[in-house]
């Protein structure tokens, strides 16, 4: 299994200033729109037992900020510059590690900006 954190863009502090301004310090913490993409339409277009686990998660503001303490490092220099984990998070999701299996893997990734909503 693998674990699956949203990230969020570095910003400057005057803009997490502005930022701060117009909304609270905290966000809503919304589920992972793929889980309920996978759920209600991928599902209708691919079997079951081809799909992987998906499943929306809590995680410890404490745990979080030490995993990014930790394996940051580690991440590509010019990606740490670009975007980090979102620490305001709490939810994340757990789902099948299909690096490295056998067989063939397929991702299909959605642009959320457009108009999917689950009903």
């Amino acid at each position: 299994m693998v674990l699956r954190l949203r990230k969020s863009p570095h910003r400057s502090d005057s803009d997490l200033e502005a930022l701060n301004e117009k909304e609270e310090s905290h966000i809503e913490d919304t589920d992972d729109p793929t889980v309920d993409f996978q759920e209600h339409v991928i599902s209708r277009l691919v079997p079951a037992e081809f799909l992987p686990h998906l499943e929306h998660i809590e995680v410890e503001p404490a745990w979080l900020e030490k995993m990014v303490a930790i394996h940051d490092k580690k991440r590509p220099e010019k990606r740490r510059v670009k975007d980090g984990i979102d620490l305001r998070r709490t939810r994340a999701v757990l789902a099948t590690n299909l690096i490295g299996s056998e067989g063939w893997a397929i991702e299909i990734k959605v642009n959320f900006l457009c108009s999917f909503s689950p009903s």
